[in-house]
């Protein structure tokens, strides 16, 4: 059973965080990293409601499979987002601007990987470090990507089905909303609304 009441909220809520602008005279010339940080976290808010936007779309119409690529960059939004708030968090208690700030800000908002000289993030370390105070993150992680990387879990695990009765492979979309898979789906969708969220708000 999908859990529309509650798809709705978040992206309500998600909608509550997002601005449409923000004046470059509320900074002095001087004040960089607050201006970067400041963009990151908007521009990171319309990610989000995007992605969760489109998820619920995709849900509704039964595309159960398409959607996991999309809460696998929810999560890999999450561990981003939660990088720079460690960051943050670090400077502040040591009064002190951490060294990786500045690059990490620049790398994610402001560059590509096709410009030279980029730091690039490694997603991968990152979910690492979201695995510190996150348990599971990690190996939820790993289980989105094999629905969206192509093996078995998300090609013939999601499309196909042996029928032993006939001796026939049948193809069909084995995930829906009724299939048992999609309550753990679902579950992995909501999970950044909890613990994760609530540690953002309270850095």
């Amino acid at each position: 059973m999908i859990k529309e009441k509650e798809i709705t909220e978040k992206i309500a809520l998600l909608h509550s965080l997002k601005s449409s602008k923000i004046s470059h005279f509320h900074y002095s010339m001087k004040a960089s990293i607050p201006f970067k940080a400041h963009v990151f976290v908007e521009t990171m808010n319309w990610r989000m409601s995007d992605f969760s936007e489109s998820v619920e779309l995709l849900i509704k119409h039964n595309h159960i499979t398409p959607s996991v690529s999309l809460i696998r960059g929810i999560y890999e939004n999450n561990a981003i987002t939660y990088s720079l708030i460690s960051s943050i968090k670090r400077s502040i208690e040591q009064q002190k601007v951490d060294d990786n700030i500045d690059d990490s800000i620049m790398s994610i908002v402001f560059q590509a990987r096709y410009d030279k000289g980029v730091n690039f993030i490694h997603i991968t370390k990152l979910i690492e470090n979201l695995e510190l105070s996150f348990k599971d993150s990690k190996e939820i992680y790993k289980a989105l990507c094999e629905f969206v990387h192509p093996n078995w879990d998300g090609v013939s695990g999601c499309y196909s089905e042996i029928n032993e009765k006939l001796f026939t492979t049948d193809f069909l979309k084995i995930i829906t909303t009724d299939h048992s898979v999609y309550q753990w789906i679902e579950s992995c969708f909501f999970i950044w609304d909890g613990n994760i969220y609530r540690a953002y708000r309270k850095n």
